[in-house]
């Protein structure tokens, strides 16, 4: 990342002012992944395209630069070329996260058409007998690599996004290759988040310390943000809640996707009221957080080697000054496997 775009983001931070938005424009979506923490369901009361295009009104007053664009699946929202349209208007750095289950040549020629800056596609497996069953559709995988296709050949930044879980840890390597030979980026986390509903059966899939050691530190490094890196060490304060905030389908607002506590709805108050004139208490009580409330992460031993992200702590104990148990195993697998190299 240059020195301009950290200083921009950091002057951001200062001010806690938003400079990336993350839009979960949907809940429905045409895969059941085993370890995904969206509870799939109908909702009647999603945003609407005027609500949406409203919402990244006020997002461009704020000075946001970057959004994203999720679900679910985006492409299940038949208003989305209509969306991007408007996002378009205001110059923002689009990034589109879909499963490409369904990213046909004219949902392609739309995403190529309102210039996004990026297209992010779900990958589960470098085989059909994996990924297949990870998100369990017949055909996926032949399917996501089609969609990779159609949108490099309209001149669009593609990268495949992988969670790295128990079933296709033997595929990590075979997955990045896959993505070299399609001609795009690749990204693999071993974070795995519980379900929105509190279910914590999609963490039973993930990696354990052993699984972690015995993969390549160096294929494991994605963040959810733009330019966020996540090899530097554990994050004991983030851009959750300051520079970064999540919009859920019926418009709750969150400090992050990974962080889902209601700080104000978008359809009852401005983003101005909820981000700056009268925030949340507990909104004012994280971005005050420093290191000195964080004492036990700070002082260990496995900082360096930990993907911490206070969200997820947040999830895992309610309380985003401490450590996660999921994550501490993590780092000591991250560290051995660090040693062994």
């Amino acid at each position: 990342m240059s020195d301009l775009v950290q200083d921009l983001q950091r002057a951001y931070w200062t001010r806690n002012q938003l400079h990336a938005l993350i839009v979960e424009l949907t809940a429905r979506c045409p895969c059941r992944c085993r370890h995904c923490y969206i509870v799939h369901e109908a909702l009647p009361d999603e945003l609407t395209t005027g609500d949406v295009c409203h919402i990244l009104d006020q997002a461009r007053n704020e000075g946001v630069f970057h959004l994203l664009l999720t679900g679910g699946e985006p492409l299940a929202r038949r208003d989305l070329p209509a969306i991007l349209a408007h996002a378009r208007r205001h110059r923002f750095f689009v990034t589109v996260l879909t499963s490409g289950l369904t990213l046909d040549d004219n949902a392609a020629d739309e995403l190529a058409r309102h210039k996004v800056f990026a297209v992010e596609l779900s990958l589960l497996g470098a085989t059909s007998a994996v990924n297949d069953d990870m998100m369990q559709v017949d055909g996926a995988l032949e399917r996501i690599k089609e969609a990779v296709r159609r949108v490099r050949r309209r001149g669009l930044r593609v990268t495949l996004k992988a969670t790295m879980l128990r079933a296709n840890a033997g595929e990590l390597a075979a997955m990045a290759a896959l993505a070299r030979e399609l001609d795009c980026g690749f990204s693999a986390s071993p974070v795995v988040v519980p379900r929105r509903s509190g279910d914590r059966e999609p963490q039973r899939l993930a990696l354990d310390e052993d699984d972690l050691a015995a993969l390549d530190p160096a294929l494991l490094g994605a963040g959810l943000i733009p330019g966020e890196e996540v090899r530097g060490g554990a994050l004991l304060v983030c851009k959750a809640g300051r520079s970064v905030a999540g919009v859920s389908p019926q418009g709750e607002v969150y400090p992050c996707i990974m962080w889902p506590r209601s700080v104000g709805n978008l359809r009852e108050r401005s983003l101005r009221d909820i981000w700056h004139d009268h925030p949340d208490p507990y909104l004012q009580e994280l971005r005050a957080l420093t290191a000195d409330d964080m004492p036990a992460c700070a002082g260990c031993d496995l900082r360096a080697w930990c993907r911490r992200c206070p969200g997820l702590v947040w999830q895992e104990t309610g309380d985003p000054r401490g450590a996660a148990p999921s994550l501490c195993a993590g780092a000591r697998g991250h560290r051995r496997a660090g040693q062994s190299r």
